[in-house]
């Protein structure tokens, strides 16, 4: 597992890459790899636009038999520490598809020693 998350500009510039390795359960299961890249920009106080790429890979099979999308992502703040985000693009390797992605997320703040901690569910 591999993240970083960089805010820039005041936070108004977010850049997160998302990388998971996970281990096939047996033998006849193949590991997987899933790659989650997220660069938005906030351009008023509750929405951020950007570019999302989502990839998904067996290790067994060739890069192009894999999954790797890339397109435009729009994410709003709502009120009581909800978010919704959605993102639709081209699939990279396979001609005629695409993927799309709509996430309802919420937000857990708990204040510990003055500091919240954001869980970013």
């Amino acid at each position: 597992k591999f993240d970083f998350t960089l805010n820039l500009f005041n936070k108004k510039l977010l850049i997160n890459l998302d990388q998971r390795y996970f281990f096939g359960l047996n033998e006849k299961s193949s590991d997987q790899i899933y790659l989650v890249d997220l660069v938005t920009y906030r351009i008023v106080k509750k929405v951020q636009l950007g570019v999302l790429s989502y990839g998904q890979w067996d290790t067994d099979k060739a890069v192009d038999e894999g999954l790797l999308s890339i397109g435009p992502v729009i994410d709003i703040t709502l009120p009581a520490n909800f978010n919704f985000m959605v993102t639709t693009g081209k699939e990279v390797f396979h001609e005629g598809r695409y993927i799309s992605i709509i996430k309802l997320g919420y937000r857990i703040l708990w204040v510990n020693q003055n500091k919240p901690i954001d869980f970013g569910i």
